[in-house]
């Protein structure tokens, strides 16, 4: 394994430890919670963060940083299978659309955000403190552990994760702005049609078949860098500047 992958992995990993006291700063339900008593939440803050660096990392938050990820990651040595992928990745977004419309709605009932408190909903900002705080927290496990057990590879990821529209939108808007961001690049002339890429990639993503398509602009990509070390060829990179104008996958 390259030192690169060591280290994010062991990124993953320090995340993971960390959910306990993290938890609610990812919580879909404190964002609205904390609308309705007009305050805007650390989840929120943590959220609007992501949308941000999305900007210009693309998904690289769910390669390097998401604790659900990092729990993913290591389930893979008990269930290697690719996730289908393809149209059940639209589950998310029939997730996202009503949650982010009950925020909304929250915001609205409690006549708007009034104050900023970060640590609310929190012990001293930690996360799980309480009893209802454990079981939120296992139940997010769990949910995580039978998804990636049943469905595939990091299918947390692809199915049901909250998070993961916001960077994609805001992946979406600076490609289609040719704002510079960071992306995955391709020599396709030194591609020996070995296949490590596609079985090293963690979201299940046939990268040799964009790599020969000609555009590895990705959705469901989240620039870990795994296909690039794993090719023997150097035919990927990542890279920083304009996409192509390609069309997305």
């Amino acid at each position: 394994m390259k030192r690169r992958q060591r280290v994010r992995r062991g990124m993953l990993i320090v995340s993971l430890l960390l959910f306990p006291i993290t938890l609610y700063y990812l919580s879909p339900y404190v964002i609205i919670a904390g609308a309705a008593a007009g305050v805007v939440a650390g989840s929120m803050l943590v959220f609007g963060a992501q949308f941000l660096s999305s900007l210009v990392f693309g998904r690289a938050f769910c390669g390097w940083l998401c604790p659900a990820g990092g729990l993913g990651e290591c389930l893979l040595l008990a269930q290697d299978k690719p996730a289908r992928g393809g149209r059940l990745n639209w589950i998310k977004y029939a997730i996202w659309a009503p949650w982010l419309a009950f925020v909304i709605w929250a915001i609205v009932l409690g006549g708007g955000l009034k104050a900023v408190d970060p640590l609310f909903m929190t012990q001293y900002g930690v996360s799980v403190s309480d009893a209802q705080g454990y079981i939120v927290y296992y139940i997010v496990i769990t949910l995580v552990v039978v998804l990636a057990l049943t469905a595939g590879r990091r299918a947390f990821c692809h199915y049901i994760c909250w998070m993961a529209p916001f960077m994609i939108i805001g992946s979406r808007l600076t490609k289609a702005a040719r704002i510079p961001v960071l992306h995955l690049a391709e020599d396709a002339s030194k591609c020996i049609d070995c296949q490590r890429c596609s079985r090293a990639c963690s979201m299940s993503l046939d990268v040799q078949g964009m790599v020969r398509a000609g555009h590895m602009d990705h959705d469901e990509c989240i620039l870990c860098g795994a296909c690039v070390d794993a090719c023997p060829k150097e035919v990927l990179s990542l890279a920083f500047g304009r996409m192509p104008r390609r069309p997305l996958v």
